[in-house]
């Protein structure tokens, strides 16, 4: 998929200004409510010990979920051990949102998702692919 020139400067321009400026970071996908999905502190757990594995000190990661606000998004949080963005701009419509979050998921130095059976994971592995980034041994086995 080709993205438009405006959502990939958008995408970059917040990369850049919130995810950058402290070192490492990494992008995490967070889809709340399906079978296919791994449970919040499941996926808290995996983010804790890739950091660990991957001696990654990082201090910010990038959130894409469809929980806009509420316990369920809270909790999930404040299990997370890393300061929390979302690309939030409200001069984007919500579809633009939701592409700006797959070029900012796609550019990532690190990918986790809740599950690398969903679509919306196997077209950030596509374009991770493409794009020469790094993938980690458990994202191999999936493409």
């Amino acid at each position: 998929m080709a993205y438009n020139s405006r959502l990939v400067q958008a995408a970059r321009q917040f990369i850049a200004e919130k995810l950058e400026s402290n070192g490492t970071w990494i992008a995490v996908h967070w889809r709340h409510g399906t079978t296919m999905h791994k449970a919040y502190d499941v996926l808290a757990d995996e983010v804790k010990s890739f950091l660990a594995n991957n001696s990654i000190n990082g201090s910010k990661a990038f959130l894409s979920t469809n929980l806009d606000a509420g316990p369920k998004l809270d909790r999930f949080l404040r299990h997370l051990p890393l300061i929390v963005e979302q690309f939030k701009d409200s001069n984007y419509t919500a579809w633009e949102r939701a592409l700006i979050d797959q070029i900012v998921h796609s550019e990532a130095p690190y990918f986790l998702p809740s599950s690398y059976q969903s679509s919306y994971a196997k077209i950030i592995l596509f374009h991770r692919l493409r794009n020469d980034k790094a993938l980690d041994r458990d994202m191999k086995v999936h493409c």
